[in-house]
C-alpha cells in the first residue's frame, strides 16, 4: 500500500516481529475507516507534519 512501510528493530540477536507502519493524511485516513466498523476517535497533533490517531470500534 502505498505510504505503508514495514520495519523492526534488531540488536544483535535479537529482533521485534515486523511493524506495519502507516503514513496518511488525517483526512485519508477517515476516508480508509469510512465503510469499516472503526472510526478515528480523535488525532494527536504535534509541531511537525506527523500525528497519532486514536481509532475504535463504531459504537463502542
Amino acid at each position: 500500500m502505498a505510504g505503508q512501510i514495514r520495519l523492526r528493530i534488531r540488536y544483535k540477536i535479537y529482533a521485534d516481529p515486523w511493524i506495519d507502519y502507516l503514513m496518511v493524511s488525517q483526512e485519508e485516513m477517515k476516508a480508509m475507516l469510512n465503510d469499516t466498523r472503526w472510526s478515528v476517535k480523535k488525532f494527536i497533533e504535534s509541531d511537525t507534519a506527523m500525528y497519532i490517531s486514536v481509532i475504535q470500534k463504531k459504537g463502542y
